[in-house]
């Protein structure tokens, strides 16, 4: 599956600056920006959180840490809200591979939620509807392009992406 139509459509249609990177070639994208940015870029991932309503957010947080739910429910508004089951992702993102759909929370009706973690770096990388690539931005057209809540503290445990 090459990268998602409907990210591709979106992106094209508004003239947006990006990269498509095979995954493996991400990485290492990633490590040469980090010797010319001042802050290191991480990979982004969306995480779908449902309320009992069947409302969604998207929780973008770095790839390399674990949500914590409570944060992420007081953020957001939702009371009760839950990670998005398998099966629930596949029906909310029919076009995505599970667990890799893009940080555009308005693409399939779902507000985003933006970790301040990733307002760092001067470029964002997350995954685009597969495991096989990596889209990289500028993160001010990321920001204009997304229109994210910026979350004022982040969802993530703080030490989730330390070596164990």
């Amino acid at each position: 599956m090459p990268i998602n139509s409907r990210l591709l459509q979106f992106l094209t249609r508004c003239g947006a600056r990006y990269t498509v990177y095979p995954h493996d070639e991400a990485f290492a994208a990633l490590r040469r920006a980090e010797t010319h940015a001042h802050h290191m870029p991480e990979l982004a991932r969306a995480v779908a959180w449902l309320d009992p309503d069947g409302a969604c957010v998207l929780a973008v947080m770095p790839a390399s840490a674990e949500p914590i739910a409570d944060r992420i429910s007081e953020l957001a508004g939702y009371t009760g809200a839950r990670a998005a089951s398998p099966a629930e992702l596949r029906a909310r993102f029919p076009d995505c591979e599970v667990g890799t759909m893009p940080p555009f929370g308005h693409l399939y009706g779902c507000a985003t939620l933006m970790d301040p973690c990733l307002l760092e770096a001067d470029r964002i990388y997350f995954q685009a509807g597969n495991r096989r690539e990596v889209v990289g931005m500028w993160r001010d057209d990321f920001d204009h392009l997304a229109l994210p809540q910026r979350a004022r503290t982040c969802l993530h445990e703080e030490f989730a992406h330390a070596a164990v």
